[in-house]
């Protein structure tokens, strides 16, 4: 499946699961599973799908081998600026942390919390370890941690 036929596809899954809650009633020979939906109904979708897509309207996201490899690559801190950065955004999490423990009840939704939390510590670290190092014109070459 090409990625117009599957916006187009999600679209109408959507649209029919939405539809009664905005008060509209679908068309009969539509509102059915989209390997079902009338030939010329769904090449419609998918037409408009691709061009939506051709526009730029809507971009379905890709990730090339190269962005793969980096999200899986081990970034060591090759400055003490982003070494001093890492420790400030895990400090800055830990505060939060705590005063979130001292404020909310014990309990899922406070482990839930922290858990955000410690997503928010990892995506901005994340962040402050891939950047690119503008010294460099190609993506570093792979280290191992030590």
């Amino acid at each position: 499946m090409d990625a117009a036929e599957s916006v187009a596809q999600q679209f109408h899954a959507q649209y029919e699961r939405l539809a009664p809650e905005h008060g509209y009633e679908t068309r009969q020979d539509s509102a059915r599973p989209w390997d079902e939906v009338p030939d010329n109904n769904r090449a419609l979708m998918i037409a408009t799908a691709r061009a939506l897509l051709d526009q730029r309207i809507i971009e379905v996201p890709s990730l090339s081998k190269d962005d793969l490899c980096n999200r899986f690559r081990y970034h060591s801190p090759r400055t003490s600026d982003r070494v001093e950065t890492h420790v400030q955004v895990r400090a800055l999490c830990r505060s939060v942390a705590l005063e979130l423990r001292r404020l909310v009840p014990d309990g899922r939704e406070q482990a839930l919390a922290i858990t955000k939390l410690e997503e928010v510590m990892f995506w901005a670290n994340a962040a402050v370890a891939r950047e690119a190092y503008p010294e460099q014109s190609e993506v570093p070459a792979e280290t191992t941690p030590t």
